[in-house]
């Protein structure tokens, strides 16, 4: 009789529609932060279907959290439910609040159900309701929750997204919340600050070397600052916190910005490393595949959008890898390892923040790390292409200087051969080297003979002069000596010339025949002197005016011999 009356009741119990077979995770008030996505079991639904329908006591229709990233859902965007057993331990009601990572969502709701499936209590929240207007002040979706004392319930939760794209969910204390929202405002501010910065000095090291390399770069951080501040959300609370569909509609052009940057940056990446090669052909193909995409972008749908914005940055991904692959085969240059490998985290870093099915990775503290992670990569890449810039500017400079030394050595193998003095002066103004010319015009044999007569060197006023020395011989003679500003100078014999400008200038003056101031200079003294007289201050002269008779007898006894 005992054996059909346990029959009877297991038969029972399995007629009874149970719930989930699992255990409830238990909240108190010292939790602060509780992870549901791992707990959760899900189901993807229509986004017509109400919580009445969600059938909790089914479990056959629920799927595991590895289960829902290999679901395939055809048709427009639906809702994914989730759902888990809570209780509260506590002897009060409990309110905590429930954040969602991504703050792109249409539409979320919180539900608490009892075991039958009723509703206990809800919350609803769309993504289009202003910032002031939502229940927590804030650019992505909280929404509270309060748990009953002492009570089992089942929390319900209904995202509107593709089932690979499920946001991160979190159970928070709302003190914990509250920092932790700060904490990422501030960590993202700093980050979307740097790389501003970043794009400017790469503007501006452009500028100076006139690298196009440095503007893509420069192109591509500033495309990654929107993509940060369009990703993360802080665009809706800085500039459109009215109006945050306005953010939805540019997340996806920032994207494909984004992609235009990147392609860009691989060109001039290719043609950095390969100079003139099909790869450059390739590349500036890509880039105008891109450009042609951008423009297109507003006149598709919303899928299409996504579909071209996927396509392009997994080709691109293939693209970058096959140019970084390449690269380590060609020549290598300064740093050119460290530049490939943070091509390759720049690249990956780009594909992750773009790639739709990997968005949900950077939520929360994980995304966080990310930016912080591609704000570093990028600072780095900057100061790897500013020191190849550096070396490359270092080899000039003493290839500069070594040309520089060559032309000097082969001007003074032509100045020793010039008819002209040439010689350099030590930074003391002593005398360094001298020309063949140089030591014939002062009289000396050799260069140490005349750095010991003239152990200063010469002494001139200004860069060049007329100077009368005494050469080593005892002649007097006239040099006109020039200096120049790399410590050179040139050297010239002038005493003839200036002997023939003496001869003239007494010529010009005197008498021929007897030696006497002629009538032109007569008169100029003369003059002079009546100008003097008009001046008080100054002496007196005397004009005596001699008379000589028969002076054209004495003439005439003096010459005649000469014509006889």
């Amino acid at each position: 009789m005992f054996n059909y009356l346990f029959a009877a009741l297991l038969l029972a119990l399995t007629l009874i529609p149970p719930a989930f077979a699992q255990d409830p995770l238990t909240v108190s008030p010292q939790s602060s932060r509780l992870m549901l996505n791992e707990h959760f079991n899900y189901r993807v639904v229509n986004a017509n279907l109400q919580v009445e329908s969600i059938a909790i006591n089914e479990p056959q229709r629920w799927l595991s959290p590895e289960e829902l990233q290999d679901h395939n859902y055809a048709g427009e965007r639906p809702n994914v439910w989730g759902v888990v057993p809570l209780f509260n331990r506590s002897n009060a009601p409990l309110t905590l609040h429930l954040h969602f990572g991504d703050p792109y969502l249409e539409q979320v709701g919180v539900y608490l159900l009892d075991k039958n499936g009723q509703i206990e209590s809800s919350s609803i929240s769309r993504f289009s309701t202003p910032l002031l207007q939502r229940n927590y002040l804030s650019h992505e979706q909280i929404l509270p929750v309060t748990l009953p004392a002492n009570k089992i319930v089942w929390l319900a939760v209904s995202v509107q997204q593709w089932p690979e794209q499920m946001p991160s969910i979190g159970l928070w204390q709302p003190g914990d919340l509250q920092l932790r929202l700060q904490q990422q405002q501030t960590a993202l501010g700093v980050n979307a600050g740097i790389l501003i910065l970043l794009a400017l000095a790469a503007a501006v090291s452009a500028r100076l070397f006139g690298s196009r390399l440095l503007i893509s770069f420069g192109g591509l951080t500033l495309t990654f600052t929107l993509s940060l501040l369009s990703h993360s959300g802080i665009w809706i609370t800085y500039f459109t916190p009215y109006s945050p569909d306005i953010a939805a509609e540019l997340k996806v052009y920032i994207s494909q910005l984004l992609i235009l940057a990147l392609s860009w940056f691989i060109w001039e990446w290719s043609r950095f490393r390969f100079k003139f090669s099909r790869f450059n052909r390739i590349g500036y193909a890509v880039m105008m595949v891109a450009i042609a995409l951008t423009i297109l972008l507003p006149w598709l749908s919303e899928p299409w959008r996504l579909a071209s914005v996927s396509w392009q940055i997994n080709a691109l991904l293939l693209w970058g890898g096959v140019v970084i692959g390449r690269s380590l085969q060609k020549q290598p240059v300064a740093g050119h390892k460290w530049q490939t490998v943070l091509m390759v985290l720049t690249i990956i870093s780009a594909w992750l923040l773009v790639s739709p099915r990997y968005n949900p990775i950077w939520e929360g503290l994980s995304g966080l790390l990310l930016y912080s992670g591609l704000t570093l990569v990028t600072t780095m890449f900057l100061l790897a292409l500013e020191r190849y810039r550096f070396s490359r500017l270092v080899q000039r400079i003493s290839n500069l200087k070594r040309n520089r030394k060559i032309l000097r050595r082969r001007l003074w193998r032509i100045l020793k051969r010039t008819g002209e003095g040439w010689f350099r002066v030590n930074p003391d103004g002593s005398i360094k080297q001298v020309n063949r010319q140089m030591i014939k015009i002062l009289a000396a044999h050799s260069l140490k003979q005349i750095q010991m007569h003239w152990p200063k060197g010469f002494s001139i006023e200004g860069q060049r002069q007329l100077v009368s020395i005494e050469r080593l011989d005892g002649r007097k003679v006239w040099l006109d000596i020039e200096l120049f500003p790399d410590n050179t100078g040139r050297m010239a014999d002038v005493t003839k010339r200036m002997e023939a400008e003496v001869h003239l200038n007494f010529l010009a003056h005197h008498d021929a025949v007897t030696g006497l101031l002629n009538v032109r200079e007569f008169r100029r003294l003369l003059q002079s002197r009546l100008d003097r007289k008009r001046q008080p201050a100054l002496p007196l002269f005397v004009l005596m005016v001699c008379r000589l008779l028969r002076i054209k007898r004495v003439l005439t006894a003096v010459i005649r011999p000469y014509y006889s």
